[in-house]
């Protein structure tokens, strides 16, 4: 296991310093306050439950406090791991991808706003997202993710030697911690 330095200086927090150092004032005093707002200022919009379990290609939207809404894919389903069962990796795509029905989607690194993230179907049975199409998909690269506890990379069941192109966190993303991300990213790209 690291130390505490070397789990707050890792790729991820690296990434996201050198993303924030470089944006105009006005940018960071927005992330600034969403950092320091309650989850509630913040959370995805809740709409209809569905207590179906979501199949690889599904599409769905996610619609934001500011009434933002964003799709995302199922990219893996029914993935078993120290995490726990049954969990997703979902892609949430960035607002300017045009998704149409019943295509074949290739998703291209510039395509997501952020890293694969690791879910379970709370998104769905709470209803913060809601499906909207099902396709197939490939992606353009390569992803995994990274452990910012013991400095490891793992795929969606396990653990990886090398890093790959695309690098998200190792860990089951709540409702809030994909709800932060996304307006995060919303912010940076000036959409809300």
């Amino acid at each position: 296991m690291m130390n505490f330095k070397e789990m707050n200086e890792n790729i991820i927090s690296k990434r996201w310093k050198e993303r924030y150092s470089i944006q105009s004032n006005e940018v960071k005093m927005q992330l600034d306050k969403l950092e320091n707002a309650l989850p509630s200022e913040y959370t995805l919009k809740k709409g209809k439950r569905d207590n179906s379990y979501p199949e690889i290609g599904i599409v769905f939207e996610l619609v934001t406090q500011q009434d933002k809404v964003v799709y995302g894919i199922v990219i893996k389903n029914h993935i078993n791991s120290i995490l726990g069962k049954d969990l997703l990796t979902v892609v949430i795509l960035d607002s300017k991808v045009i998704l149409e029905k019943k295509q074949e989607y290739i998703i291209r690194d510039e395509d997501m706003i952020i890293a694969p993230q690791i879910v379970n179907d709370e998104l769905w049975k709470k209803g913060y997202a809601k499906n909207v199409d099902v396709g197939s998909f490939s992606l353009q690269s390569e992803y995994c993710f990274y452990d910012v506890v013991f400095g490891q990379y793992y795929d969606d069941y396990g653990r990886l030697e090398t890093q790959k192109s695309i690098v998200g966190i190792y860990g089951l993303t709540t409702v809030f911690g994909l709800s932060k991300h996304i307006q995060q990213e919303l912010i940076i790209n000036g959409e809300i």
